[in-house]
């Protein structure tokens, strides 16, 4: 199953832990995840209220309504769908 996860921070958080510092990704574009990889720096340049999807490197804008109108459709599906178990048996109600 696929997600749209959506993440605002353009910036990794600096974490300093017994004098050693590392720092967590924060933009969700980190191919070296929980880590910072340097990849935020694509989405320096994103303009504000505005959503983008990346995918190979390279970014498109998304409308906000396409977004939004794609998840409400997905949770009816799901709502008409049976749901399994998390050991992949179907559920009775």
């Amino acid at each position: 199953m696929a997600r749209i996860v959506i993440h605002s921070e353009k910036k990794p958080f600096k974490l300093e832990i017994g004098g050693e510092v590392k720092y967590i990704c924060m933009c969700g574009l980190s191919k070296n995840m929980p880590f910072c990889d340097g990849s935020h720096k694509q989405c320096e340049s994103e303009e504000e209220g505005k959503v983008y999807e990346y995918s190979d490197g390279q970014r498109f804008e998304v409308s906000r309504e396409e977004s939004e109108e794609e998840y409400d459709n997905k949770g009816d599906e799901e709502d008409d769908d049976e749901e399994e178990s998390e050991d992949g048996d179907s559920e009775e109600e």
